[in-house]
C-alpha cells in the first residue's frame, strides 16, 4: 500500500510538471499561429491594396476623352517619372526653365459681372501670342513650337474655393471645358494647370483661355499670387521643356 501511495504521488507531482512545462509550450505556440495569422492578413491586404492601385489606375486611363483630358478635375496630369514635385514653380521636374525657351507670351484681361446666383465674379482671361521665329532658337523654343501641351500659372491659395463657388467654369476661345484641368497645391505654392491642350505647329497664336473665380478673386490682384503674373508653357509627355515666364502684359 506504501508503494501504491509514493507511485501515485509521484504520478501528481509529474504531472503538474509537464503541465507546468507545457503552459508556456502552449503559449509560445499561440503566439506564433497568431502572428502567422497578422503576416496571412497583412499579404491579403497588400494584395487587395495592389489591385485596388492597378484598377484606379485603369479607370484613370478609362476616363481619357478623345482630346486626351482626363474626365476628373483632380485626376493627376501627369504619373511619368519626371513629373516629380520641386519646390519651385511649375513643381516638376524640367531640363530647361528658362525665359528664352517660350515662343509665346500671353495677354491678361479680366472682367467682372454677377453670376446668375447674384454672386460678385470675375473671369480671368490669357491670350496666347505667338512671339515668331527665332534667329537661334534653343531645343526647347523649337519644341513647343511645335507642341504646345500644357500651361501652368500661380494663384493665391485662398482662391482655390472661390473657383467652386460659380462652378467649375475653364473656357478655351469660348468653349466650356470640365476637363483635363485642375488646380494643385504644394507646399511652397499653388498652381493653376491645364493639360492636354495639343496646340501644334504655332496654332497656339491667338488663343483664348479663361477661368472664371467669384469675388474677393474676381479682380487680378486677388486671384494671381503675382502680378505680373507667373506662368509656363509646357510640351506634352516628357517635361523636357517647362520655361517659367513673366512679366506679361495686361490689359
Amino acid at each position: 500500500r506504501q508503494i501504491q501511495q509514493k507511485a501515485s504521488t509521484f504520478s501528481i507531482v509529474f504531472t503538474a510538471a509537464a503541465v507546468g512545462k507545457l503552459r508556456p509550450l502552449s503559449a509560445s505556440l499561440a503566439r506564433m499561429q497568431t502572428s502567422r495569422a497578422l503576416l496571412l492578413l497583412a499579404l491579403a491586404l497588400a494584395a487587395v491594396c495592389s489591385v485596388s492601385h492597378a484598377a484606379g489606375r485603369n479607370h484613370m486611363r478609362a476616363l481619357k476623352q478623345d482630346d486626351g483630358s482626363t474626365s476628373d478635375i483632380d485626376i493627376p496630369l501627369d504619373d511619368g517619372p519626371s513629373f516629380a514635385n520641386e519646390p519651385r514653380f511649375p513643381f516638376c521636374r524640367c531640363t530647361d526653365y528658362s525665359a528664352a525657351s517660350n515662343p509665346y507670351d500671353l495677354i491678361l484681361n479680366s472682367t467682372t459681372f454677377r453670376a446668375p446666383n447674384g454672386i460678385l465674379t470675375g473671369e480671368h482671361c490669357l491670350t496666347i501670342k505667338y512671339k515668331g521665329a527665332s534667329a537661334n532658337p534653343t531645343a526647347c523654343y523649337t519644341a513647343l513650337e511645335e507642341n504646345f501641351g500644357k500651361l501652368y500659372f500661380t494663384i493665391q491659395p485662398a482662391c482655390v474655393p472661390a473657383i467652386d463657388v460659380t462652378g467649375r467654369y475653364f473656357t478655351i476661345n469660348g468653349r466650356r471645358r470640365n476637363t483635363g484641368w485642375k488646380v494643385a497645391q504644394y507646399p511652397s505654392g499653388t498652381a493653376f494647370q491645364a493639360s492636354a491642350l495639343n496646340f501644334k505647329d504655332k496654332s497656339a497664336d491667338g488663343i483664348k483661355i479663361c477661368i472664371r473665380a467669384a469675388a474677393p478673386c474676381h479682380i487680378p490682384r486677388n486671384f494671381f499670387d503675382t502680378l505680373p503674373i507667373t506662368s509656363s508653357v509646357i510640351e506634352s509627355g516628357d517635361h523636357r521643356c517647362c520655361p517659367v515666364t513673366g512679366p506679361f502684359t495686361t490689359a
